[in-house]
């Protein structure tokens, strides 16, 4: 990611004026307004480049504030976050996000159960099972099924999986389930496995990112609120 910074010590006698500073600067919407009040206002080294950090891992930030970045977009200025070991406070502005880690170069393997319902009733039958099941096979004790016709236990590449399935999965982990499209269906993730070899198309990349970068944002999102309480207590 790309930081810009501006740093603001924190004193008793000043510490009013430093919360208006803090104020004024986590309102500011462009990267120009930053840079200047970073040159004017800022007792970090990085004052003189217009508080620019340039590109960083996220990993090089303390755990305490990387996660907040997540759930921000570039020209978004963070609260004021508390310095380690310092009396001063910190706000930082997003200049860019990527994703810099290795790209996705596997397929996967879908294991799934397919359970077929009548027409508009898998959203009733999956709130009765979802107490119930506890394992893909534990589905075979609460589903009639004498025909054998209502239960499918599927195993296949990913991409040879049906779009209404694929997208119900994509959004699951192991032993969840979800609703089909039509509501005449759930589906039940057993296992996803890896396909060594197997390359992702561009639409399946790009769903996997999409897919990090949500995970990210819950934890994000606990982040900004801790950093709000701080703001609080001042």
């Amino acid at each position: 990611m790309q930081l810009a910074e501006i740093v603001l010590p924190l004193m008793p006698e000043t510490a009013g004026l430093v919360r208006e500073q803090a104020d004024a600067i986590q309102r500011m919407e462009t990267f120009g307004e930053f840079s200047d009040a970073a040159r004017e206002l800022s007792a970090s080294p990085s004052a003189g480049n217009g508080g620019s950090l340039g590109w960083m891992p996220l990993s090089d930030l303390p755990e305490q504030i990387a996660p907040v970045f997540l759930s921000m977009a570039p020209g978004d200025v963070t609260p004021p976050l508390p310095l380690p070991n310092v009396d001063a406070i910190a706000l930082f502005q997003l200049r860019g996000l990527r994703d810099s880690r290795p790209g996705v170069m596997q397929n996967v393997e879908l294991d799934y159960m397919l359970v077929r319902t009548p027409q508009g009733a898998a959203a009733a039958e999956m709130a009765r099972l979802k107490p119930q099941v506890s394992t893909c096979d534990s589905l075979y004790s609460f589903v009639s099924d004498p025909d054998r016709t209502r239960i499918e236990h599927v195993t296949e590449p990913r991409a040879e999986t049906a779009a209404g399935v694929r997208g119900a999965v994509d959004r699951l982990d192991p032993l969840e389930l979800a609703v089909l499209p039509g509501n005449s269906a759930i589906v039940m993730l057993c296992a996803r496995t890896p396909i060594a070899g197997a390359d992702l198309s561009r639409d399946d990349l790009q769903r996997r990112l999409f897919g990090r970068k949500l995970e990210d944002l819950a934890a994000g999102y606990l982040a900004e609120l801790r950093a709000n309480a701080y703001i609080e207590r001042m």
